[in-house]
């Protein structure tokens, strides 16, 4: 009986923007509900420490997911990706060959509890997340995926799951598999990229910057700031060409073109440069639907210079009055854009890839 082996979780979470008081509300509403839940529930109580998992970021007011390492051992995490369908996790690829040692442990009152307390979070913070991963063995793969959302008129969250099998001998198949394998560079790719090596172990500074065509759309939250007021609003956006910026150190750039090279792998040496960059710059930035969220400003003080034609304030006005601006969160739902440049500067020398 063959092995199967678990991939990496592509997992991706969101929920809507929090003001600085229903954040902290929610955060001690979570920390007591889950006390509560461990009291009732023992084995929660042992196994269960979500902690570790679930992030808060008191600054940007906001709860993140940590993918654990080894994410389909952690029987709590496992619980909180599958939700009801972990009451049949051995029916599901994979987990019949690694369930996670503790799982039964947890009685089905203690599992019922634990996924009613998971939708009551995603309720209060219009939350979802979606997760998709990959189980092989030596003649087949599983492709799942799970999307999860809160459900305001029941006590469980609303839960899509599907699973596709595939024979690796199936070619069309075998094309998605192939895409996390290796890209062998090409011999003008390598002497490129050694060369680009000799430049940077005499080299003391760098400029990365890689340039994309393709339409980008989402939404985003942004924050105006002037004194003690603040402004929180939300917005669509949408823009076609634009430029990321890479800031590494040499030794962390030698890093990534050496392991490129000794695996004959060009992609990696792309994904790593990918990995590490930041917006820049984007032509024509448009954005629209502006959705005021929450201002520290009464209406009988909104400033005569921000007024809109209602008496409300109007947000194209801020820049024009010295607010400071800042992007807290952005959330793409459309990207079409593929890399057309990299562009390296070391020193004097100047590479295009």
């Amino acid at each position: 009986m063959s092995i199967m082996e678990f991939r990496d979780l592509d997992f991706e979470f969101s929920h809507k923007n929090l003001s600085q008081e229903n954040y902290l509300k929610l955060k001690d509403k979570l920390f007591s509900s889950y006390q509560a839940l461990c009291s009732k529930h023992q084995s929660i109580s042992d196994y269960g420490i979500i902690y570790e998992w679930v992030s808060f970021n008191d600054e940007n007011k906001s709860i993140g997911i940590i993918i654990p390492r080894n994410w389909q051992q952690n029987e709590l995490f496992v619980m909180f990706i599958l939700q009801k369908k972990a009451f049949s996790v051995l029916d599901l690829p994979g987990f019949n060959h690694h369930l996670p040692s503790h799982l039964n442990d947890f009685s089905p009152e203690a599992k019922d509890d634990f996924f009613k307390f998971c939708n009551q979070l995603l309720k209060e913070i219009d939350g979802k997340f979606y997760a998709n991963w990959q189980v092989f063995n030596e003649g087949m793969y599983w492709n799942c995926g799970i999307d999860v959302n809160h459900n305001n008129d029941g006590d469980y969250v609303k839960v899509d799951y599907r699973q596709d099998a595939y024979d690796k001998k199936d070619e069309d198949a075998m094309e998605e598999v192939e895409k996390i394998s290796e890209e062998e560079m090409t011999e003008d790719q390598k002497s490129q990229l050694n060369e680009l090596l000799e430049a940077v172990k005499k080299g003391t500074n760098n400029s990365i910057e890689i340039s994309y065509d393709g339409t980008v759309a989402g939404i985003e939250s942004v924050k105006y700031e002037k004194g003690d007021d603040y402004i929180t609003y939300n917005r669509n956006f949408e823009y076609y060409s634009h430029t990321c910026q890479v800031d590494l150190t040499n030794e962390e750039i030698l890093d990534i073109i050496n392991i490129s090279l000794e695996n004959n792998d060009y992609s990696a040496f792309v994904e790593g440069l990918v990995d590490e960059s930041e917006f820049l710059n984007a032509d024509s930035y448009e954005y629209d639907n502006y959705d005021l969220e929450f201002s520290s400003i009464d209406d009988d003080e909104i400033p005569k210079e921000l007024l809109d034609e209602d008496g409300g304030i109007d947000l194209l006005k801020l820049d024009d009055n010295g607010w400071s601006f800042e992007i807290l969160d952005q959330e793409e739902e459309f990207d079409e854009s593929e890399i057309t440049e990299i562009s390296i500067s070391v020193g004097d020398k100047q590479f295009t890839f």
